[in-house]
């Protein structure tokens, strides 16, 4: 009986009178709190016991430092502190970037390339204290996207083609500082727009590259596919069978204009056009022919050519209409082809339509226009021989 206890709370602050007590420490450190009790005789007894108090302090999460980011850089941190925090604000490179009023943040901020230093201070509410934490990071420049635009993607040679670039750039006050377009041939042209002529065939990997003045660089691609100049004759196909006089169709594919083509049966000059382009009808004698198509550059003088046979069947008494093929719809001018043979040579032939005398010629063959209303159409050709006899073949047609 008769205790009496205080506590020394090892700050250096007046002890506090127990049995029970409470204390405010104000600074960090690690204080030896001692108890002591004493009795009516004056004897007394201590115990005591460590408190470690931290002081108030600002921990950044986000970006570890020396830590190399992406922009937008994501920045999180929190103030720990006894006592309220009233706001907390970002410095990047000492400017001031942004404000939570709160203990804690945790937000993303664009950056521009490089290296960089981030503080973040906290504010206690009541006393103004600041306390702040600070890292260095390295912002990486992002590549810039490029988009490339191409005039056309394919063409026969010699073929032009134009190039468009452009850019955009992610980097804060980024901006696209160059171009350039490498045609995938061994030419490389800058400039956001440019043009190129393919001279020979093949396929090209068109690459468009744009630069930032970070010195980051962004690509896009596009493919050309580039066919060498060609005839291809359409008529008569490889080895077929057509009756005199017979059809031949052919045109030639070139970059360059084309002066003139011609048809030679079995070595023998027998059609010229002046055109890139023809589609006639050519007599020929029963048995096989070979025909060949030549095509003359008008520039280069460069010759395209292809080949072709067809066996011509021995004609058969009467009249073959060529063109057009019965129950066939075309369009006016309708184009006629027909040729006759007899017994005796033929000495005239007539076309009617409708029964109308519309076209006369005095020979075993016929190829020729004519006008013809819309609507359906009885096509009739007749040929007479040198002794009067008549043949005759007949067709129906469509003109819309």
């Amino acid at each position: 009986t008769g205790l009496t206890s205080n506590v020394d709370w090892g700050d250096g602050s007046a002890a506090s009178a127990g049995p029970s007590a409470s204390h405010t420490y104000t600074q960090g450190g690690v204080f030896t709190v001692t108890a002591t009790v004493t009795d009516s005789f004056g004897v007394s007894s201590t115990a005591t016991q460590l408190v470690n108090v931290q002081s108030p302090y600002v921990t950044i999460s986000s970006p570890a430092d020396g830590a190399t980011v992406a922009s937008p850089v994501q920045v999180a941190a929190q103030a720990f502190d006894g006592r309220p925090i009233a706001s907390m604000i970002v410095y990047v490179d000492n400017a001031n970037s942004y404000l939570a009023y709160s203990s804690s943040l945790n937000t993303a901020i664009r950056m521009t390339p490089g290296a960089h230093r981030i503080t973040v201070k906290a504010w206690e509410d009541v006393t103004g204290k600041i306390y702040q934490a600070s890292v260095n990071v390295n912002v990486a420049a992002q590549a810039p996207t490029a988009t490339l635009s191409l005039s056309a993607n394919s063409g026969l040679a010699p073929v032009a083609i134009s190039a468009a670039v452009s850019g955009s750039d992610p980097n804060l006050n980024g901006s696209i500082g160059s171009a350039s377009v490498d045609w995938g041939d061994g030419t490389i042209s800058s400039g956001a727009s440019a043009s190129h002529t393919y001279a020979a065939a093949g396929t090209y990997n068109v690459v468009a590259t744009v630069t930032d003045n970070y010195g980051a660089s962004g690509t896009a691609s596009q493919m050309v596919t580039v066919q060498a100049p060609y005839l291809a004759i359409t008529s008569p196909l490889p080895g077929s069978s057509m009756g005199s006089p017979v059809h031949v169709s052919a045109q030639a594919f070139d970059g360059r204009p084309i002066a003139s083509m011609i048809v030679y049966v079995d070595g023998a000059r027998s059609y010229t056009a002046y055109a890139s382009s023809l589609d006639t009808y050519i007599k020929m004698s029963p048995g096989a022919h070979s025909i060949v198509v030549k095509a003359w550059e008008d520039v280069t003088g460069i010759v395209l050519q292809s080949s072709t046979t067809v066996n011509v069947p021995q004609p058969t008494v009467g009249v073959t209409i060529e063109s057009p093929v019965d129950g066939a719809t075309v369009g006016s001018p309708v184009h006629f082809v027909a040729s006759a043979s007899g017994n005796r040579p033929i000495a005239s032939m007539i076309l009617y339509v409708d029964n109308v005398n519309r076209y006369v010629v005095y020979a075993s063959a016929l190829d020729t226009y004519l006008a013809i209303a819309s609507g359906k159409h009885n096509v009739i050709i007749k040929a007479w021989d040198n002794s009067g006899r008549i043949y005759q073949s007949a067709v129906g047609i469509t003109v819309p």
